[in-house]
């Protein structure tokens, strides 16, 4: 299997831009804190608590979210390993 990971931290009230991975699968670990993440068209807020795993479907729009008071840290996973290939929606509210 190939693969590309990451360590993503999110400080307080912070999202990331909504994306829509068309090729990619993503799988999301939530290592510290409690975050947020918005799934599909019209968006479904999931709660991610400490310890979470989400994994995320390519084709599926998402916004992560951290709209705590402490830092939430993510391990992130994507297969195929190419970076690139996704498209940035406005962010939902």
């Amino acid at each position: 299997m190939h693969t590309r990971a990451k360590f993503w931290r999110y400080p307080p009230g912070r999202g990331a831009s909504g994306t829509l991975s068309t090729w990619q699968e993503e799988l999301f670990v939530v290592l510290e804190g409690n975050a947020a993440i918005d799934l599909g068209d019209p968006a479904e807020r999931h709660e991610l608590p400490r310890g979470s795993v989400c994994v995320v479907q390519p084709g599926t729009p998402l916004q992560l979210r951290n709209d705590g008071d402490e830092d939430v840290l993510f391990f992130i996973v994507g297969a195929p390993p190419e970076e690139g290939g996704a498209d940035y929606f406005p962010d939902v509210d």
